[in-house]
């Protein structure tokens, strides 16, 4: 599922199951050009730093692209650290005043990311982790809590190291009105899938009639059904034996 758009606000959107679908690169390269991509025009992809969207927007861009990695989901990431922070034993005021300096290095990290700095990032978890699995460390916790922060924090250390070149200033993105997130792509989303594979429905899907029910329905979010069926049926068409 793509949501690929240009300078001037125009947008389309791309969908199938990758199990059913075929010519995937070339359909969503057809997207591109109808937005007006040219072999000179950059464009960006935007997504969570999956290896399949990622690989599948440089190889359909006619132009050359460049990769920036959803503020969304790497927020997200930090705040499952938070999240884990907040669970600091509070039985003395000495811890708390520990869980509070945690918490505030945690925002410290956040503060980084948003402003593109992924080095510093990386530098202020080293930071935490070597004060945590220090032998003779001045904070005293639970074998199981200190198991629990250090997981979190090695996964965030690997999502930021994987993404590194992918993570940009997006404070500055965001002043200059450039795209940070893949809320429009998500949105998408729900209206294409949900409404119509909610539990609720209690409707069963094969991968087929899902790749075939995702792009009727594209079609006519794009508001070019009738064109695209057309297209369709001159290309399943085959040629016609003139009667005797």
């Amino acid at each position: 599922m793509a949501c690929a758009s240009n300078d001037q606000g125009k947008q389309q959107l791309f969908s199938s199951v990758p199990v059913e679908a075929d010519r995937q690169r070339q359909q969503l390269n057809a997207v591109l050009r109808d937005l007006g991509a040219t072999p000179t025009t950059p464009v960006t992809v935007l997504s969570d730093g999956a290896e399949g969207t990622r690989f599948l927007g440089e190889t359909a861009s006619p132009g050359p692209t460049r990769h920036v990695l959803d503020w969304f989901h790497l927020s997200m990431r930090v705040q499952h650290v938070t999240q884990t922070a907040r669970s600091w034993p509070r039985g003395t005021q000495e811890d708390l005043q520990h869980g509070d300096l945690l918490a505030k290095t945690i925002d410290r990290i956040r503060w980084r990311l948003w402003h593109g700095r992924p080095q510093g990032a990386l530098d202020l978890i080293a930071e935490i982790l070597e004060e945590l699995e220090m032998p003779k460390r001045q904070i005293q916790l639970t074998a199981v809590y200190i198991k629990k922060l250090t997981g979190v924090l090695r996964d965030l250390e690997t999502y930021v190291s994987g993404q590194f070149n992918s993570i940009i200033n997006y404070a500055a993105a965001r002043r200059s009105g450039e795209p940070i997130s893949t809320a429009q792509t998500e949105s998408a989303v729900h209206r294409l899938l949900h409404r119509r594979m909610t539990a609720k429905q209690q409707m069963r899907w094969s991968p087929r009639g899902a790749h075939f029910m995702l792009k009727v329905r594209t079609s006519v979010m794009n508001g070019t059904f009738e064109q695209d069926h057309i297209a369709l049926a001159q290309s399943t068409c085959g040629p016609r034996r003139r009667a005797a």
